[in-house]
């Protein structure tokens, strides 16, 4: 995959720990993943992507918290839908442990 109009290599190392939490590799489009297929990559999120770029680029440390909110498959949307509260709590947590 390539960023239009740019000859950097879309893959590349951002960011900072978020101690205690698992450090995964990202995985990015431009819409939600349903075949189930992790192409090198163990976590997908459309955004974290750019955010990451941007705060490369800028020499900004980074740090993505990422709720696994569905199976990347069939089910996916129905899944996000029904979970975005436990996410809102459990990602709240989270940001209290970092920051704490």
């Amino acid at each position: 995959f390539t960023t239009p109009n740019e000859d950097l290599s879309p893959v590349f190392s951002a960011g900072i720990r978020c101690e205690p939490f698992p450090q995964g590799v990202c995985g990015s489009g431009d819409s939600f993943v349903m075949d189930d297929k992790m192409r090198g990559w163990n976590v997908v999120d459309m955004e974290a992507y750019a955010l990451a770029k941007v705060c490369a680029g800028q020499g900004v440390p980074f740090c993505c918290l990422k709720f696994i909110s569905d199976g990347a498959n069939a089910g996916a949307v129905e899944t996000w839908a029904s979970s975005l509260e436990k996410t809102a709590e459990s990602l709240h947590k989270a940001v209290r442990e970092i920051i704490n």
